[in-house]
């Protein structure tokens, strides 16, 4: 096992390790929903409260 210079774990793994089948799905799913949801509120001209 190899170490970097913090003394954590360097393995290179790729993205299926990291995430599941279902997340990889639901990303695309939610980034539509948001840009669907934005062209939304842009035609029905709805007000928009950013703090």
């Amino acid at each position: 096992m190899q170490y970097d210079e913090k003394g954590r774990t360097s393995t290179k793994r790729g993205i299926k390790y990291d995430f599941s089948l279902l997340a990889i799905l639901l990303i695309p799913v939610g980034v539509s929903l948001g840009v669907v949801g934005y062209q939304l509120s842009t035609i029905l001209k709805l007000p928009t409260f950013v703090d």
